[in-house]
């Protein structure tokens, strides 16, 4: 008898649960593998197994249909799931870092109960399949009104695929049916459903995303090419990006009868093949802050499409590159298609955005745009009016091919320039300017201010001001009027800083920089997603300073990647996106 409380059968090499409370008879591993482990497992899954850390080939965990629970450590790695297998109401799940499950056909993990998968930056927790031999891949896990928090912190999710009849479609990875679920610094990819690819939300479900990365999911089918949220679910979404999903609408998000808020995230290159490039939303309240969108695409809407009374909010946003002009089809709204609802869009950048019908933005009757910048937005105007009733005040308009504005019912007067702003810029009657907005194009920071912009102190008085007390700016990034003459640099910096890697994305090279506050032993370390060391840039002893060194990827796949620095008690983490 083991410590554990196995009971070990040396004829069939097996080890079968005889007094572990949390084992059930539906669990059993084998000491070695099969001859044929290879053909078993699956020739890619192993390339993948190789990667985790502390994985023990002498140890696979067979998990066939039936209930489970309790503690998964990686001893028993890998946990190849051979059938649907759930945890009851009264149980749970426990999965700790390095754990990969592996399931070997389209077989599904349904959580009554609660579940609690907890990686770290160096061993992610992994749920995945082989897709060269298991061709419907996995089932998702299906979190069906389980009883507590359900949680996933340092998890990779990969190949979900649910593309069935009703609820067998919704959610390749997750799917949330009145749950409370976190999910914390993980990636899900590669994952495919009918609606929700990565999850799918319904019935007041709670989804709490914080730094977590959702690429290549989706198919040109349903809706939510990463999320869909239903029936009074609630999402929030904070330091996450959505890159490359794709749906029929909503390429990266759709909202239904439910609420969003998205604090400084990035959507980039998603697509739907109709409405709303990164965002779809109908019956809907969407809060936006210091998010970007960038490079997205649909046939109306190619960033946002807000249908059918959405209440929308966004301040210190970024909308760049978005189209609604694809092959074959065309649409209005560049970046923002408004329809119906109310929406309040401040201190935005809406910037080289193209459409048949407002290049950036296609207005509603209840919009409210104030302290933005509009500009370089091409084929159907900066902004279009096909309504009477929108309010457009303090923005900065120039560039925008076809004319700054356009439409049937326009402001009174609105781009007459007949009247001066407090810095004695000409405006319209309602404080808009025509002109250069002037970005600093050797600033960090993209679409930054210099400090000749006519857009600075030119906002609304009434709005919040900057954070350097003068009055609001216009467009997304203020200009800091307190440091616009650099004071002299002190020779020894007083704290250690990993600065922002330039550029990001990047193809191939990085130039990263930080600082050290003392002489000290440092290590600058290239992590990938599941937490290998992919490149050591630095690990030697420096002096006090600012110290620059490169990262060459070219031999590197696409993806994202971890800059780790370690500096005496200093450990600091800096997300990277390789783009090739």
């Amino acid at each position: 008898m083991l410590g554990n409380g196995y009971d070990v059968h040396h004829d069939t090499n097996e080890i079968h649960s005889m007094t572990h409370p949390h084992v059930l008879p539906a669990l059993h591993r084998r000491i070695r593998l099969p001859i044929g482990w290879m053909r078993t497992i699956g020739f890619a899954a192993v390339l993948v197994l190789l990667g985790c850390s502390n994985f023990v080939f002498a140890d696979t965990t067979y998990v066939d249909s039936g209930r489970v629970s309790g503690i998964w450590t990686t001893s028993g790695n890998p946990f190849v799931v051979r059938g649907d297998i759930w945890v009851s109401s009264a149980e749970n799940l426990e999965i700790q870092p390095g754990v990969h499950v592996y399931f070997t056909g389209p077989f599904r993990l349904m959580i009554e109960g609660s579940i609690r998968a907890r990686g770290t930056m160096e061993d992610s927790v992994v749920f995945s399949t082989d897709s060269s031999l298991n061709h419907e891949g996995w089932g998702g896990i299906r979190l069906i009104r389980p009883a507590e928090i359900c949680e996933f912190e340092y998890c990779v999710f990969e190949g979900g695929r649910a593309l069935g009849q009703l609820d067998y479609g919704l959610g390749g990875a997750l799917l949330c049916d009145q749950a409370d679920v976190r999910l914390i610094s993980s990636t899900i990819h590669l994952c495919q459903a009918t609606s929700g690819s990565a999850i799918f939300a319904r019935n007041s479900s709670y989804l709490t995303i914080t730094d977590c990365i959702f690429r290549q999911n989706g198919v040109f089918i349903g809706s939510g090419g990463a999320i869909c949220a239903r029936n009074g679910s609630r999402l929030t979404l904070t330091s996450s990006t959505f890159v490359c999903n794709m749906a029929l609408y909503g390429g990266a998000v759709t909202v239904d009868a439910s609420t969003l808020l998205a604090n400084d995230c990035e959507f980039s290159k998603n697509i739907a093949a109709i409405w709303g490039g990164a965002i779809y939303g109908t019956t809907a309240d969407l809060t936006f802050n210091g998010t970007s969108f960038y490079g997205n695409s649909s046939t109306g809407g190619g960033a946002l499409d807000c249908r059918v009374d959405v209440r929308l909010i966004m301040d210190r946003c970024i909308l760049g590159q978005n189209s609604s002009i694809r092959p074959g089809a065309e649409g209005p709204g560049g970046a923002i298609l408004l329809q119906n609802g109310e929406q309040w869009i401040y201190n935005c950048t809406l910037i080289e955005n193209r459409a048949s019908q407002g290049g950036a933005i296609y207005g509603s009757a209840h919009m409210h745009v104030k302290n933005c910048i509009i500009a370089n937005n091409t084929c159907g105007r900066g902004i279009f009016f096909p309504y009477s009733g929108a309010d457009v005040r303090y923005c900065c308009l120039t560039g925008n091919i076809g004319g700054d504005w356009g439409g049937w019912t326009p402001p009174y007067q609105f781009g007459q320039r007949v009247r001066l702003n407090p810095n004695g810029d000409s405006c319209d009657v309602y404080s808009n300017i025509y002109q250069n907005p002037l970005f600093d194009d050797s600033a960090d920071v993209g679409y930054s201010l210099c400090f000749a912009s006519p857009c600075i102190d030119a906002g609304d008085p009434a709005r919040p001001r900057d954070p350097d007390g003068t009055i609001s700016d216009i467009g997304a990034r203020w200009f800091d009027q307190t440091s616009s003459v650099a004071p002299e640099r002190t020779a020894v910096p007083r704290s250690t800083v990993l600065y922002p890697a330039y550029p990001n994305p990047f193809n191939p090279s990085a130039t990263l920089s930080y600082e050290i506050a003392q002489e000290d032993f440092v290590t600058l370390r290239i992590f990938d997603l599941l937490g290998r060391e992919t490149a050591a840039l630095v690990q030697a002893r420096r002096q006090a300073g600012r110290h620059v060194v490169q990262w060459n990827a070219e031999s590197a796949p696409s993806g994202y990647y971890f800059a780790v620095l370690e500096a005496g008690d200093v450990h600091s983490v800096q997300k990277l996106l390789l783009m090739k």
